[in-house]
């Protein structure tokens, strides 16, 4: 009884190693050859510690906004009976980018805080 379960673990075991390299082989192609990152502008310290020292008060209002969101878009969802139009509608109102980055400063990001955007 013991030689047959110690077979059986042993069938099983060769099984999975014989099978893993396939799936991951599958699932995981490489990835193509890309271009080289030129950097097409000068160096900007102060736009860096600007958006720093912005983030510092902005992330943390806009963590409270979107737990505010959240709450209210799936409290609309569920008293519309499921309506995912109008959770949305709220959800859109009070969405927006999670902090800012120096390129949102300079304008060359979009910036975008519940329907209002800017940049590009």
């Amino acid at each position: 009884m013991q030689r047959r379960t110690a077979l059986t673990r042993c069938v099983l075991a060769l099984s999975l190693l014989l099978a893993v390299p396939g799936a991951y082989a599958q699932m995981y192609q490489p990835l193509p050859e890309q271009a080289p990152v030129v950097a097409d502008r000068a160096p900007s310290p102060a736009t860096a510690l600007l958006a720093a020292g912005i983030n510092v008060a902005y992330v943390p209002a806009r963590l409270a906004l979107s737990s505010v969101g959240i709450a209210l878009s799936g409290l609309t969802g569920w008293l519309t009976a499921g309506n995912t139009d109008a959770a949305d509608d709220v959800w859109n109102v009070l969405s927006g980018s999670p902090y800012l980055t120096p390129n949102m400063l300079r304008g060359s990001e979009s910036f975008r805080f519940g329907p209002w955007h800017t940049g590009r």
